[in-house]
């Protein structure tokens, strides 16, 4: 599908928008209605990260948790990793202001 968007475009016709169009229905997770608030969290979480000690500390605090979603056990990460907490913490509120931004 990308490859023929790009064909489009180089041909002056509306390629991209047709592609978009296409990928915000081809997948599952674009259905949801706060499609950019997932986006922006998973974003903020990402940069969470400041190296791959961090990750494997997390999922060492979480491991024996039932459908673990991190978000659900913010208290076991602050009590354990209070850096880490603050920056998920600081990272979901530079989400936030993004999206207030977008008006979603």
């Amino acid at each position: 599908q990308a490859v023929k968007a790009i064909l489009k475009e180089l041909d002056g016709q509306k390629g991209y928008q047709e592609y978009i169009d296409w990928w915000q229905k081809a997948f599952y997770f674009n259905k949801k209605t706060d499609y950019f608030r997932m986006v922006c969290g998973m974003f903020a979480l990402s940069n969470a990260w400041s190296c791959d000690e961090d990750v494997d500390d997390v999922y060492k605090l979480l491991q024996n948790k039932e459908n673990c979603l991190i978000l659900q056990h913010l208290d076991v990460i602050k009590a354990e990793r209070p850096d880490i907490y603050e920056r998920i913490k600081k990272g979901y509120e530079e989400a936030e202001i993004m999206l207030s931004k977008l008006g979603s």
